[in-house]
């Protein structure tokens, strides 16, 4: 049985119309189509493109700090000096510092150019090229063209300045008393004169008051020994501490009542004089045996007594590798004087026969031990002083810069036949006197050997005469042990 619908639904569906109460079958004809105009689409308005704003430029990156050598620590004596000038840009950039590797030319120069710019200096400008090996726009180029102009440095050449050379103690501190003379630094003296070192007469005269004035000023010290080693080379940490040592002397001001020092070049060559004196005036006192190999650089003058003593040392090396140059009857004299033959005096020098200056310049020496005069009183005193004073300007002349040792002239023995030919201790010792007084003079340095074999009335001691009777002068081997040791024990400190 159907449902009946609901009456109000029933009443709904009446209301809508017949076309849904229709039950007829047939289907409805299709309305016809209308064409509905498409809404037409709006215009795009054109859009402003906005004005390009200018963009702030990204800040650039700082550079990194450039790091620090790897071979120099805290701890090291240097540091504090080698960062001052790292910091002033006066070193390379390079992995290591290399403290104790020589300091070339080039190097010091560009340490005296940090500085300089430190103390306030502005850059100066170098339109040319002067040295062939340091052109324009090379590593320290600025620093050797200031040094240059300023007269601090002076190449090796008009077009060579040999940036790779290296310096000596001396030569730095020339050139920093250069600067400072041409800068007008005034430095404070640290000490009222120089305390000369045990070295310092061997410093090149044209440094000798550059020396001095940096040691007063407190910019230069020695070693242990008491020695500056002018003419060694200067290493990276030496010349580092130099530099920055007067940085800090031209930062400080001079204390009220304190002495400046003079960077003159003849300010200090008085107190050289003085200390020449003081050496030279008196014979080498004793000290610690030297090494034999000290001896390897020492040429060994005289007559035939000195041959006695040649003879000992080549059986048993007692002077190690000296070179001997003696010759029986040499003399200062008949050396200078007579042609080099077969018959002449002159001692020989690896089998050639040759004047005394031409072995000593053979051999290379630098320290050359004379005992001379025997053969040479009978003309007097004096002349034979003069004669020696012409061979060793000889020996100077042809090997500058060698030391000369002088040995005092030992004595005859009593009873010795040479006495009745004038040769006697008397004339000895006015000899030995004289002497001294030249090598007071002259710089040369005066050993005593003939303390050593007087004996309580001045005779050579009979124990020591290997030829009585007979002359009277010629020594034992006993007596050569006593020279030998004697030697080893008296070489001046400033050659050691």
């Amino acid at each position: 049985m159907r449902k009946r619908l609901p009456a109000l639904l029933l009443t709904v569906l009446l209301a809508i119309g017949p076309s849904l109460t229709s039950c007829s079958r047939e289907t409805p004809a299709p309305a016809e189509e209308i064409a509905v105009p498409a809404a037409p689409r709006p215009t795009a308005k054109p859009v402003a493109k906005p004005e390009p704003q200018p963009q702030p430029e990204p800040e650039p990156l700082p550079e990194p700090e450039p790091a620090f050598f790897t071979d120099v620590s805290e701890a090291d004596w240097y540091y504090e000096d080698v960062r001052t000038l790292f910091d002033l840009g006066a070193l390379p950039e390079r992995e290591t510092f290399a403290p104790a590797a020589s300091c070339s030319r080039l190097e010091f120069v560009q340490y005296l150019y940090g500085v300089n710019l430190a103390l306030g200096e502005p850059p100066e400008a170098f339109p040319e090229a002067k040295y062939a090996d340091v052109p324009a726009g090379s590593e320290g180029y600025e620093a050797v063209m200031w040094a240059d102009r300023h007269g601090i440095v002076n190449g090796m050449s008009d077009t060579v300045f040999n940036p790779g050379g290296t310096l000596s103690r001396e030569q730095c501190c020339t050139l920093l008393c250069r600067y400072a003379n041409d800068a007008g630094i005034t430095l404070a003296a640290k000490t009222p004169s120089p305390a000369m070192f045990t070295d310092s007469l061997s410093v090149r005269d044209y440094a000798k008051s550059y020396v001095a004035a940096c040691q007063m000023a407190g910019l230069l010290s020695g070693y242990k020994d008491g020695s500056c080693k002018p003419a060694g080379e200067i290493t990276h940490a030496e010349a580092a501490k130099l530099a920055c040592s007067l940085l800090r002397a031209a930062q400080s001001a001079v204390p009220a009542g304190t002495a400046g020092v003079a960077t003159t070049p003849d300010a200090y060559l008085d107190c050289y004089e003085e200390l020449a004196r003081s050496l030279f005036g008196q014979p080498v006192p004793e000290s610690a045996p030297v090494d034999l190999s000290w001896f390897d650089d020492a040429a060994i003058v005289g007559d035939s007594v000195t041959v006695a003593l040649q003879m000992y040392c080549a059986s048993t090396k007692a002077l190690g590798n000296a070179t001997f140059l003696s010759a029986g009857s040499l003399s200062a004299l008949n050396n200078n004087v007579m042609a080099v033959g077969p018959k002449s005096v002159h001692p020989t020098y690896k089998g050639e026969k040759m004047k005394i200056e031409d072995g000593v310049a053979a051999s290379g020496a630098k320290n050359v031990y004379i005992m001379l005069g025997m053969n040479n009183l009978y003309v007097g005193v004096d002349a034979a002083c003069e004669d020696m004073l012409e061979l060793v300007n000889n020996i100077k002349a042809k090997s500058p810069g060698v030391n000369i040792l002088i040995e005092s002239m030992t004595p005859v023995a009593q009873g010795g036949s040479v006495l009745s030919q004038g040769l006697t201790n008397d004339k000895i010792n006015q000899y030995n006197q004289a002497m001294q007084a030249l090598c007071q003079e002259q710089g040369w340095y005066y050993i005593d050997v003939s303390s050593q074999f007087r004996d309580s009335d001045g005779w050579l001691k009979r124990d020591f005469c290997g030829d009585l009777p007979g002359m009277g002068i010629h020594f034992t081997f006993a007596g050569t042990k006593v020279w030998t040791d004697y030697l080893i024990t008296h070489v001046p400190q400033a050659l050691k």
